[in-house]
């Protein structure tokens, strides 16, 4: 009886090894699983070419920032970027000529905005950028600084039309019209790059009260 019992308490003893061994490989696949499933996500937001946020993680972004800004009373700016002569230089030097210039403009993005700010490729030679805290006069800085790294790098020729519009206590815009008035801003300082050559950037007013 007194091995009977010996090996029963080292039966149950084994098996609960096994229990806990098996339990703990579960727990590590389940984090390895929630790891893969959150690159996997982080990858489905990103623009494969330049890595920045692509254009339905932009809008996930300026919603969210936009409703903190209305909740923490801030302000938020906008930037809309256009490449100016882009398009011909695609055309003349083929597409991996453009893509050197895509991924140089959003490398130049990253590192001459603020840690604080999101750059995004909204699409073909697009990009935007959300300025958190930021009024269109700081707005304005963090973009002329932007502007003088692309003029100092060789980018065959390829310069920026930006407009920036502002959401802020007293004049708040939703989304839409957010987007709208950067778009328009920049619209404005494209056409005026069409009339000077070089970089533009313009402000949008403030809507009316």
């Amino acid at each position: 009886m007194f091995d009977m019992e010996i090996v029963f308490h080292t039966y149950v003893e084994s098996l609960m090894g096994a229990v806990e061994s098996a339990r703990s490989e579960i727990q590590q696949y389940a984090a390895e699983l929630e790891r893969s499933v959150a690159e996997l996500s982080e990858l489905s937001r990103r623009d494969p070419l330049t890595s920045l946020l692509n254009h339905r993680a932009f809008i996930e972004e300026l919603k969210r920032e936009i409703a903190r800004a209305e909740r923490e009373g801030r302000a938020l700016s906008l930037a809309y970027i256009d490449l100016n002569g882009f398009k011909e230089v695609n055309d003349a030097r083929g597409h991996q000529a453009g893509d050197r210039i895509l991924r140089a403009v959003a490398r130049l993005l990253v590192e001459n905005t603020r840690a604080s700010d999101i750059a995004c490729r909204y699409g073909g030679d697009e990009f935007a950028v959300i300025l958190p805290q930021c009024t269109t006069a700081q707005a304005r800085q963090v973009c002329e600084k932007v502007m003088a790294e692309i003029q100092s790098h060789s980018l065959d020729g390829v310069s920026l039309s930006i407009g920036i519009a502002e959401s802020a206590p007293g004049f708040r815009l939703n989304m839409d019209d957010l987007i709208t008035a950067a778009d328009t801003a920049m619209y404005r300082a494209k056409d005026l790059s069409r009339r000077t050559p070089g970089s533009h950037l313009l402000l949008a007013p403030p809507p009316a009260l």
